[in-house]
């Protein structure tokens, strides 16, 4: 029987340790980083509705955000973000994705919504949606509002307005279509104001002070319109009984002290 040398028969026993001893540690903490690296992110997913029956057009876009409001008086942390472009139509669902790393357990999150179209906005949330954490799902339904698009129109300018007579005392004056319309005009170059009482043509001054309207003498023409001579009468009377006025919006009412005796309407200068 032939026996191997002691050299040969420890070279072996080493082999065979080495086979039998475990990874290095090194080795088990690279993998699991990798693992990590691979681990996919949250999502919070819901729908988007409003109640007012408007379809949306094709450049019309969502917007989500997930919002930390933990912090009072502070502006909003923004957690995660999405924009979709051609949302189509309400419903509209969605899937927000976010980073779960930074979310604190301890801390607010809610969810807000805005549908704009060519950077015009047209819904928003009135009212945060809360998720995730103390006690809330990564889900909500939320419902938008309307935004007001219409801009308020501006109040007409007392002067170098084209003031037409509507009613003289609370009666509406009218005017067939061959008759030019009676109306007043304060330019402001020397305070000067003018017009037409349906017959004649008038001018003279005028002053403001603290609220209060006055008008000087009117200077007038002289002819004789058989069809429209009561409507002059009671116009000059009411104009020399001005003591006041307000505008809303394109209107012009004119007072003899609490009661409205004139109301004119902003139109085109002919």
């Amino acid at each position: 029987m032939h026996t191997l040398p002691k050299n040969i028969m420890a070279l072996a026993s080493l082999a065979v340790c080495a086979a039998c001893s475990p990874a290095p540690e090194a080795t088990e903490n690279t993998a699991s980083e990798a693992a990590a690296d691979e681990k996919p992110g949250a999502q919070i997913t819901g729908t988007v509705m409003y109640r007012e029956r408007m379809a949306l057009g094709p450049t019309a876009q969502l917007n989500i955000q997930l919002q930390d409001v933990s912090l009072a008086d502070v502006a909003a942390t923004i957690i995660a973000e999405k924009t979709i472009s051609d949302p189509g139509q309400v419903p509209i669902r969605f899937e927000l994705g976010y980073d779960p790393t930074k979310i604190e357990q301890r801390n607010t999150y809610v969810l807000r919504a805005i549908i704009s179209d060519n950077g015009q906005m047209l819904f928003t949330t009135d009212t945060a949606y809360p998720v995730i954490t103390r006690d809330n799902i990564n889900s909500a339904e939320i419902m938008l509002i309307r935004v007001n698009t219409e801009e308020s129109p501006t109040p007409a300018q007392l002067t170098d307005t084209y003031w037409q007579l509507s009613a003289i005392n609370g009666t509406t004056v009218v005017t067939s279509e061959e008759q030019r319309s009676p109306y007043l005009q304060f330019i402001s170059d020397n305070n000067v104001t003018k017009g037409y009482s349906g017959c004649n043509q008038f001018s003279g001054n005028w002053t403001l002070t603290n609220g209060r309207i006055d008008l000087g003498p009117m200077a007038m023409t002289m002819m004789a319109c058989a069809d429209s001579m009561e409507t002059e009468t009671a116009f000059m009377r009411a104009l020399d009984a001005v003591d006041k006025h307000e505008i809303q919006l394109d209107e012009l009412r004119m007072f003899q002290g609490d009661t409205e005796v004139l109301l004119f309407k902003a139109v085109p200068q002919p």
